[in-house]
């Protein structure tokens, strides 16, 4: 069986849920992956026996795309929103064996392993010559704590100068 033509109820839904629109454009995609996540596809799974899901690309890492709905059948593919607000765009069928229809709620497929083990050594030997760093810092901030301190108790030197033929004596508070 083809998919049915959700148009109607696509620009409905849509238009119910203006704040998954429009700036700010850094939380764009993801506001609308949650409008289709948590209202589209339940609400169309409802009309039609739970037949729609998304479309993860388990070659892009499980990625889920913001605006795309797929029939599970046939793996038919639509363009459901863009930016702005409802759309209604047939793909047509994903061939592509690493594009895969997921149903809602379901679990994401776990991410592939790494490749090869990442070498710490060169990290590790750079985090201690930085806490050496700190600490050789940490004391000298102890020596220059101790001199400032000695400091507040010297007495203020006087200083004699002439300027213009005049001399000028400094005096020193409480002298």
């Amino acid at each position: 069986m083809n998919a049915p033509n959700r148009s109607n109820e696509i620009r409905t839904l849509c238009a119910q849920h203006p704040e998954a629109f429009g700036p700010p454009a850094d939380t764009n995609d993801a506001r609308r992956l949650v409008l289709l996540q948590t209202v589209i596809i339940p609400f169309l799974n409802q009309i039609d026996d739970g037949r729609w899901g998304v479309l993860v690309k388990t070659n892009q890492g499980g990625k889920i795309p913001c605006d795309i709905i797929a029939w599970k059948e046939t793996l038919e593919i639509f363009d459901v929103m863009t930016g702005t607000g409802a759309s209604w765009i047939p793909v047509g069928r994903s061939t592509d064996p690493a594009w895969q229809w997921e149903a809602v709620g379901a679990p994401s497929p776990a991410p592939a392993p790494p490749s090869s083990s990442v070498d710490v050594a060169p990290m590790l030997a750079r985090l201690n010559a930085l806490e050496q760093t700190v600490n050789a810092l940490s004391n000298h901030l102890m020596i220059v704590e101790s001199e400032a301190e000695e400091a507040l108790h010297r007495p203020l030197p006087r200083y004699v100068a002439k300027v213009f033929g005049i001399t000028i004596v400094s005096r020193p508070e409480g002298s």
